[in-house]
């Protein structure tokens, strides 16, 4: 789907040069039932919501009242089909909306919808295209309004939302969690100017105030400070270059004088070329077609330009260089030998001259910046090579390519859409070289020695798309990346240049900002281009700034949050405004001011989701939780200059965000002490570059045997070892991102990696790639309750106690997420329960409060406990279930919360309903305690190896009110470990793990299947402890 570049009546540039698959992109665009567009001054940002059909793993118990033989299993499992909701939202740049609006109305094919919501300033502007290409009615939104209810989306469904940005710290970004309740709030919005919005609930916002003095004003005033003459000598390396490049494309795939008799014809949109060049009869691949068409309209647009700037000498000799060409096609004069006579007049000084003549009439005449020296070294060399008849194939022009050199110093090219040349060493090659430091794309160098790189020479360049020629105005981008490089303190007058240091009794430092551009006034004194734009960035930000600060104390807000075009993930803007908030709060690195700068990883999106919502509000959206989709979703780019210059201003990169709707609202836990600083994560790799690397490998390390399992738990479905195949890539690629940008989906954790894994094994259709294992382990290990419970009944209470405790953490050995267990389970399928006693560490535990919790023991018993449960088999049957049987005998209520759905060999809540009714025919107390619903399961809403307290299911907050509980009991490596072991509860808690890997056991001083048993209560929670036996179970 490759074509040229199309000018629309408009005005705007339409690049149609791309190939846009459905399976990376538009995903599932076939079933869309609703969109929106949010259409800014470059950016497009389209939703639609979509309907999602998926495998899931259904189990169902068998029929167990007839009698039972050897073997037989505990329930089915079935893959069945469902259907789930998904929120897309896809960025890209206005120059390729013609295309993608294309590419939406050739694959929409089950949709009833006739409007689509649309918001942004280029909304109107669009409004014609979007309706002829969608046959879809455009209903305007409010933008604001828009704006303001993206931001309460994303601020209550995307965890690690927002952030604070903290400049050359290991972790620039510093993720803030999400608060139970996100109002109200400042949001500053900063694009052509300032407006200043206080949140107070979902429909109730006012602007409170705003400044003329922003983005626009950043971006004009740069641009008349930088602006210059020298950059009008650029625009004789592009004409030579466009005649060099246009004859040269010619010249290497045939003879078509057709083509550029209509060259004059200045106002000839790109629609029209492209129809000229396909009437030329001539075969081409499309990539070649598309750089042809490119070549031929850039040149006309640098003709046009010229006849703008009145430069017609430049024009006429132009046109006579095309004129002499089509004659000498028709002639049969030899092409090769009539492009070194261009060649070498494009060369010569007389075009430098005539141009420097007409442009230059000033005393910058003599300056050559922006233009190097252009020869030939050797003519009589390339005389004889551009006679040869194979010229067409040793003459070889590219765009974007890179020259190489191998073993035998035999230059070679990787071309885009050509097929490659072999060129001798007496033959000067040409090639476009990319060149990402310049607003031209592309450069075209002769090489006097093929073999290396030492005598290369500049002969013309090739303009990036977007480049506005015979304009002084550099791009927003541009201007951000020039304020970069600068030092505002060239420019700026500071206290110490006042007072000759810091004004002690005012409290000024002497390198504060006295007077933006103070040193301006110098006469005779120049100024850098990133010097200039670097002061006017501080002076504008720290305007922004301070009226951020004064509009948060006038109306009592500390939180802040910054979007708009100028932000946009750029470091440099991120910084200036941080830097500003912090010096008007007082703040320093040991004390956070009273307001801080948040800024928002999908700030680009706000618009667009706000006009989805208000188009879908009949469903009411905000009745569901939305969690992202970390398989879909592009995540937070690299906003370094260094690494990824420029992402917003990339040509052709297509963000993306996906957002699946939860079955169920997910809520805070009650029991945490304080919600607005529950953070569930133990350790965050994106700040521990050591913790970092060694679980990205670790998890690239287990890869191998979640793909094999993966397949072995569809082993009638012959095409999922090609999925499974097609996950492995997608999780590496994942992996990979995260290598370079630990920040993409906020915090790195071993959480988020293990949710990345899950997401993609879905997306793949692996909804349960353990459901075999769980099978036979469930099946297995219910052999052994009976035993298990007479066993630990012929033990004194306080022996039976300690039996409890070891038999649940010996139990919780058997899990499948730790290689250095599955390893064992693979290798020794006699492995058992007895056997991971065995591996246990003895007392005293890594981390052992065991009489702390046996004198609690003690005392009287807990009204009702939460037992956040972990794996299938021996751990939730012969470890949970004797240690949930010893509660119920003391009195104590008991609530099992499980997974809803499959992550790793972790129980899910339909495979513990037909555990607990097996275990209940088995076992009169828990049989009695299922009938008085003393005993309880419930969803916990997570679909995770680990577990976050502020995102559980809405149901079970009530149980958990409901019952009054009092003690918390949250067991396994996932749920204790890598999370929530800082977690404080305002009840009692019981958190126990096995560390099953032996880095990080190493890590917290312990070894391999070290124990953790950490009993907490409460700061100011009195407990009565009893000096007695509490009745054992009869």
């Amino acid at each position: 789907m490759a074509a040229g570049c199309e000018r629309v009546d408009s005005g705007h540039s339409m690049d149609k040069s791309i190939t846009l698959p459905p399976d990376e992109i538009f995903r599932n665009l076939e079933n869309a039932k609703r969109f929106a567009i949010d259409i800014g001054g470059s950016l497009t940002k389209l939703a639609y919501y979509s309907t999602v059909q998926h495998k899931v793993a259904k189990v169902r118990s068998f029929d167990h009242t007839a009698k039972e033989t050897e073997g037989d299993p505990l329930y089915e499992i079935s893959m069945q089909e469902e259907m789930s909701a998904r929120l897309h939202f896809i960025k890209f740049e206005n120059a390729y909306i013609e295309t993608c609006l294309d590419f939406i109305k050739d694959h929409l094919v089950n949709t009833d919808t006739k409007v689509i919501k649309a918001t942004g300033g280029g909304a109107h502007k669009f409004k014609d295209l979007i309706e002829k290409k969608l046959k879809l009615r455009v209903d305007k939104e409010d933008e604001m309004t828009c704006l303001i209810k993206g931001c309460n989306f994303v601020l209550r469904n995307i965890t690690h939302e927002a952030f604070v940005y903290v400049k050359h710290a290991d972790s620039e970004f510093r993720f803030q969690n999400t608060h139970p309740d996100i109002f109200p709030y400042l949001l500053i919005n900063i694009g052509s100017g300032v407006s200043i919005f206080k949140v107070e609930s979902e429909d109730t916002f006012e602007r409170v105030g705003g400044s003329s003095i922003g983005g626009g004003t950043f971006w004009g005033l740069g641009a008349l400070l930088t602006k210059t003459k020298k950059c009008l000598l650029k625009i004789l390396i592009i004409i030579d270059l466009s005649v060099v490049i246009v004859l040269s494309s010619l010249s290497a795939v045939g003879s078509w004088e057709e083509v550029l008799l209509f060259s004059m014809d200045f106002t000839v949109s790109q629609n029209f070329l492209e129809l000229e060049l396909q009437e030329a009869n001539f075969c081409l691949k499309k990539q070649t077609f598309a750089f042809l068409t490119d070549c031929v309209y850039w040149f006309l647009t640098f003709l046009n330009s010229c006849i703008s700037r009145g430069l017609s000498d430049v024009i006429a000799v132009c046109h006579r260089m095309i004129l002499c060409w089509t004659r000498a096609v028709r002639s049969g004069v030899n092409q090769g030998l009539y492009l070194f006579l261009v060649l070498h007049f494009l060369n010569g000084a007389y075009l430098s001259k005539m141009v420097r003549k007409l442009l230059l009439k000033n005393d910058q005449a003599s300056s050559t910046d922006g233009m190097r020296s252009i020869s030939f070294q050797d003519t009589r060399s390339i005389r004889k090579a551009c006679s040869q008849k194979c010229f067409r194939e040793r003459l070889t022009v590219m765009r974007g390519g890179r020259l190489t050199a191998d073993a035998d110093n035999e230059a070679k090219f990787k071309l885009f859409g050509y097929r490659p040349g072999k060129y001798d060493r007496t033959l000067q090659a040409i090639s476009a070289v990319d060149c990402n430091s310049s607003p031209f794309g592309s450069f075209i160098l002769t090489e006097n020695n093929v073999a290396g790189y030492g005598n290369l020479k500049i002969v013309g360049g090739l303009p990036k798309p977007g480049f506005r020629f015979g304009k002084d105005i550099r791009r927003f981008d541009e201007l951000l990346q020039l304020a970069s490089k600068g030092q505002h303190t060239n420019v700026d007058m500071l206290v110490k240049d006042i007072y000759g240091g810091s004004y002690g009794s005012l409290g000024l430092t002497g390198d504060l900002i006295a007077s933006s551009f103070g040193k301006s006034a110098t006469p005779d004194k120049e100024f850098s281009k990133e010097d200039m734009a670097k002061s006017l960035l501080h002076m504008i930000s720290n305007d922004i700034g301070q009226l951020a600060c004064l509009y948060a104390r006038l109306h009592n807000l500390t939180r802040v949050y910054f979007g708009g075009f100028f932000i946009r993930g750029h470091p440099v803007t991120m910084h200036t405004i941080t830097y500003s908030i912090n010096f008007f709060t007082k703040a320093s690195p040991t004390h956070t001011g009273e307001v801080q700068a948040l800024f928002l990883r999908h700030e680009g999106y706000l618009g667009t989701i706000g006009a989805f919502l208000k188009g879908a509000e009949e469903d009411n959206p905000n009745q569901y939780s939305w969690g992202e989709n970390y398989a879909g979703s592009s995540g937070l780019m690299s906003t370094s200059p260094d690494l990824n210059p420029m992402q917003r201003a990339r040509s052709g990169t297509f963000d993306m965000l996906e957002m699946d709707r939860l079955e169920r609202q997910l809520v805070n836990l009650p029991l945490l002490q304080d919600p607005s600083s529950y953070i569930p994560d133990t350790v965050d790799l994106s700040e521990d570059a050591l913790a970092r690397e060694y679980w990205l490998y670790c998890f690239e390390e287990a890869l191998d045997g979640v793909v094999k399992r993966a397949v072995a738990s569809q082993p009638d479905l012959p095409e999922a070892a090609e999925r499974a195949e097609k996950f492995r890539h997608k999780y590496q690629h994942k992996l990979q991102t995260l290598r370079h940008q630990p920040f993409a989906y906020g915090s790195l954790t071993v959480r988020s990696l293990l949710d990345t894994r899950e997401h993609c094994l879905n997306e793949f259709n692996f909804p349960d790639p353990y459901s075999k294992i769980k099978q036979g382990e469930n099946d297995m290990a219910l052999k052994y309750f009976q035993k298990a419970v007479k066993s630990l009944g012929e033990l004194s209470w306080e022996q039976r106690q300690f039996a409890l405790v070891r038999g649940l953490l010996a139990g919780n050995v058997f899990d499948w997420g730790a290689k250095a267990v599955s390893d064992v389970l693979e290798s020794d399928p006699e492995f058992g329960f007895e056997h991971a006693k065995l591996q246990l560490e003895e007392r005293p535990w890594l981390v052992d409060a065991y009489d702390q919790w046996l004198e609690r023991l003690k005392g009287p018993p807990h009204k009702c406990a939460l037992f956040f449960v972990d794996n299938s088999g021996i751990d939730i049957i012969l470890g949970v279930f004797p240690f949930v049987r010893e509660l119920l005998c003391r009195g104590t209520e008991v609530v099992l919360a499980s997974n809803s759905s499959p992550a790793l060999n972790d129980v899910t809540n339909s495979e513990l309903q037909i555990l607990t009714e097996r275990i209940a025919a088995m076992d009169l107390v828990i049989q009695s305690a299922v009938k008085e619903d003393r005993l309880t399961l419930v969803q916990s809403g997570s679909s995770s190896p680990c577990l976050d307290l502020s995102r559980l299911d809405k149901v079970l907050a009530g149980v958990v009110r409901e019952r009054h509980v009092d003690l918390v009991i949250i067991e396994g490596m996932g749920r204790a470990i890598h999370t929530n072991y800082y977690a404080i509860l305002s009840c009692e808690s019981l958190k126990m793990a096995v560390i099953k890997n032996s880095w990080l056991a190493d890590r917290l001083g312990g070894k391999l299947f070290s124990v953790v048993f950490k009993y907490e209560v409460p700061p100011g929670h009195k407990t009565t402890t009893l000096d007695h036996v509490p009745v054992t179970p009869s």
